[in-house]
């Protein structure tokens, strides 16, 4: 078990179907009340420290928090459909706190910018503003038409295997990426191998549309959008 991040307070807010959600509130010096910037993560909440102190820098509270399966949040590991309903909810406890001006942006890249966009379409009055840097709409789609594969796998190794990442160092990733039949790809890579070969072996026609751009129109919160071609899917970019 890793221990607690930083020097930040933890919360478990609890969301509307009773999951609690490890959150870390950073507040920055002063007595407020201070605009929020929020992300919701399935990597290591070590990798969103540096922007942490950026926002602490321009007097915002920072707000990071596991998603489900992830840390010591309970639920289920969403995989590739965030829950965008646990977003909603915990912008509702940031305004409800005291430290709160009732503003709340939300940040982070690739997973954590579709995290973004699935919960933009909520439409939260609270929720500001999104900056997304290398939006990822779902390990369904690929890159000029080809699946990236090789990527998709050591993500699902590296994010779906328990409530901490695993280290992608000392796997011999070309042996996997040679391996046939494709489906076998992760059978002693943990425990994410039904999850894999679900993704493998579908046609995706009836994936969720909440992971796709069907969540474009509904979104009305000014956004600032960095992208590039790195990632698993064009649609991003």
């Amino acid at each position: 078990m890793k221990p607690l991040i930083d020097q930040s307070t933890i919360e478990f807010i609890i969301v509307r179907d009773g999951i609690e959600l490890e959150t870390h509130i950073y507040l920055p010096e002063g007595s407020g009340p201070f605009p929020a910037a929020y992300s919701r993560t399935v990597y290591d909440i070590e990798l969103l420290l540096p922007r942490k102190d950026s926002l602490l820098g321009i007097s915002m509270a920072v707000i990071l928090q596991y998603a489900r399966g992830h840390g010591k949040s309970g639920g289920k590991i969403e995989q590739s459909v965030p829950i965008a309903e646990d977003g909603y909810d915990t912008i509702s406890w940031i305004i409800s706190q005291s430290w709160s001006d009732g503003q709340v942006a939300t940040f982070g890249r690739s997973a954590l910018a579709k995290n973004q966009i699935n919960l933009g379409a909520l439409r939260h009055p609270a929720h500001k503003v999104m900056l997304l840097s290398v939006p990822s709409w779902g390990i369904m789609e690929g890159l000029g038409g080809a699946w990236y594969y090789s990527q998709v796998l050591m993500w699902i190794y590296i994010t779906q295997n328990g409530p901490y990442n695993l280290p992608i160092e000392g796997v011999d990733w070309q042996s996997y990426f040679e391996k046939l039949p494709l489906t076998s790809a992760m059978d002693d890579l943990g425990s994410a191998q039904k999850y894999f070969k679900k993704i493998i072996t579908s046609d995706f026609s009836s994936w969720s549309p909440r992971t796709g751009l069907q969540s474009i129109p509904k979104m009305d919160i000014p956004s600032l959008i960095f992208t590039g071609w790195w990632d698993h899917c064009q649609y991003g970019a």
